[in-house]
């Protein structure tokens, strides 16, 4: 054992070990940092260590393999052998450190590259501890303040989907209730949760009154319930405090980290005026029958004014990035169109830069280049488009995982497989698209004759332009034909397709 442990001393094993230890556990710590803020997904991680402990035994055979330490040796056809050696060991250390890095690196390389498509196509749903629907605050305020109450709402939705191990019902689910006097066991079954909020809203002059409670489905009780006396000034503390009360009492029995903890009380802005402007903008983009250019016209300057308030506001920079990109309703491939296009990519970027879970930017930065790429009719051939599309699909998987109940990037999903499928020609592509669409078309089904905001329009339009043309391109015309037949009330009001344009008929 003596003679053995002086052998590893003497060919430099342990040294070579020691160094690979060292050199493995930096980059341990590199890639748990790096790729979490790349939106690699977690395995890869796990894959790397995995790469570095297989690398173990494979330097342990090299270093005991190539004797670098050379022996002194006195006489001279010893000395002339040792040097014969060296040049051999010299030309295979040129030869084999070279191609044996460039080889790691390529495959390295092929895994950067790839990773993203396995892991979205191997998506699976995600387990919660628990899952809580916040009802639409009932509004007791006159109707011009009505968007007061649905904001608050829709920020409490925003808030608390930020705690990871806590589902979230969407607002699109919630919305089926407004304005309705559903009994608790009603909203549990048809939403399957262990929670709900609800509470209602009154503004008499710059005075705020809202009454809120958390009922709890397992316990058939309402466990928290709290009266806000504030001024329509302090609509943001507001948020804060019911946010903080409602988290609080979850966490006596769920699992909430610190981290949640703080993304919870990240505020959009604190600027009510900001606040006010960038609702109205929403309002008005959500208005039906109305042209996009003239939306755009009308909004425009709600945004620049939200943003001279507030330069962080992220609601007001995604805002901006869907009005560039509805400046062309038909987004094609002329100069301006692209310029538009380009800038409305930075936007969303900033907006995610102050906000990164804001689910308007994000869709926008896949939804644009998305169309980018249809009006510039991209190519198969093309590389610079494969790395667009891995691009694409990290912020996809990204957002899938984040919103699995959005019907907004249930439809880019779909979108995304059906840009899959134009690079690859694999119809598999296509059978994955559909489930996603069709997913956001049986959610956006139950809030039909509900007020749709702009982005749910967005994805009911995907939908009933990517549907019935998958199925087309799987030869299923008849499946196309049924769905259009079996939804034309959601098409156009009068049912008879006069809405729709000849090329979509």
């Amino acid at each position: 054992m003596s003679q053995f442990f002086q052998e590893l001393k003497r060919r430099k094993v342990l040294t070579t070990l020691g160094v690979y230890g060292a050199a493995a556990f930096i980059i341990i710590q590199v890639a748990d940092i790096v790729f979490t803020r790349l939106l690699f997904p977690d395995w890869t991680v796990t894959f790397v260590i995995v790469l570095l402990i297989l690398g173990f035994p494979i330097t342990f055979f090299l270093s005991w393999t190539y004797d670098l330490k050379r022996e002194n040796k006195t006489d001279d056809a010893s000395e002339h052998e040792d040097v014969n050696k060296d040049k051999k060991w010299s030309l295979t250390k040129k030869i084999l450190f070279p191609v044996t890095g460039f080889i790691l690196m390529l495959i390295g390389g092929i895994f950067w590259f790839i990773s993203p498509f396995l892991t979205i196509g191997m998506g699976h749903e995600k387990e919660y501890d628990a899952s809580i629907a916040i009802l639409y605050m009932e509004n007791i305020s006159p109707e011009e303040k009505s968007y007061f109450a649905d904001g608050l709402t829709e920020e409490l939705i925003n808030r608390l989907s930020r705690i990871q191990n806590i589902r979230v019902r969407p607002k699109t689910d919630v919305a089926a209730f407004k304005d309705k006097n559903p009994t608790t066991s009603e909203i549990s079954d048809k939403l399957n949760v262990n929670y709900i909020v609800e509470g209602s809203v009154r503004i008499s002059g710059d005075e705020l009154r809202t009454n809120v409670q958390l009922f709890d489905i397992g316990q058939d009780k309402i466990t928290w319930s709290e009266k806000y006396d504030k001024k329509l000034e302090n609509i943001f503390d507001l948020q804060d405090e019911i946010a903080s009360s409602i988290v609080k009492k979850l966490a006596e029995k769920l699992t909430i980290t610190k981290l949640d903890l703080m993304a919870t009380k990240r505020k959009s802005t604190e600027n009510l005026e900001a606040y006010q402007l960038i609702n109205e903008c929403y309002d008005i983009l959500s208005t039906p029958k109305e042209d996009s250019k003239v939306l755009v016209e009308k909004a425009m300057p709600l945004v620049e004014k939200a943003i001279l308030l507030d330069s962080t506001y992220a609601d007001a920079y995604a805002a901006l990035a869907v009005l560039l990109f509805f400046k062309h309703e038909n987004h094609d491939a002329s100069d301006e169109a692209m310029k538009d296009a380009n800038d409305a990519i930075i936007w969303a970027e900033k907006a995610l830069f102050y906000d990164p879970d804001n689910e308007l930017a994000l869709a926008e930065s896949i939804v644009i280049p998305v169309f980018q790429m249809r009006a510039k009719k991209w190519a198969k051939e093309d590389i610079g488009d494969l790395f667009k599309l891995r691009q694409l699909t990290v912020k996809m998987d990204h957002g899938l995982k984040k919103f699995p109940d959005s019907p907004l990037f249930l439809s880019i999903g779909g979108m995304y497989f059906s840009i899959k499928y134009h690079i690859t020609k694999n119809e598999s592509n296509l059978n994955q698209a559909l489930p996603y669409l069709l997913k956001s078309h049986s959610i956006l089904k139950e809030t039909f004759y509900q007020n749709l905001d702009f982005l749910l329009s967005g994805a009911q339009d995907i939908n009933f332009e990517m549907i019935p043309t998958i199925y087309s391109w799987l030869d299923q015309s008849d499946k196309a034909a049924e769905f259009l037949i079996m939804n034309k009330n959601m098409i156009c009001e009068d049912s008879k397709y006069e809405c729709v344009n000849l090329w979509r008929l």
